[in-house]
């Protein structure tokens, strides 16, 4: 059987669950950026960016689990004028 990966965009508050063990995984890999047990995310503010329609959150799954993720913040250009 072969498998199926899929790329979906998805909201925060849809695939957060999922994402926080990846993420939790993530922080440990980077020696200097905290190294903790476990990310300190600031969930309230990413469900309130993600309600405005302001975030992007594109996810990679294989045969439906979740293997990676992006997310992107919209603004206006910081450097037009």
């Amino acid at each position: 059987m072969q498998s199926k990966v899929t790329f979906s965009k998805e909201t925060y508050a849809n695939v957060w669950p999922e994402m926080k063990a990846l993420v939790d995984e993530q922080w440990k890999e980077v020696p200097n950026f905290g190294g903790g047990e476990s990310a300190n995310v600031d969930t309230a503010m990413y469900e309130a960016v993600d309600k405005t329609g302001a975030m992007r959150v594109y996810c990679v799954r294989l045969d439906g689990e979740l293997k990676g993720y992006a997310v992107f913040f919209l603004t206006p250009s910081f450097e037009t004028t």
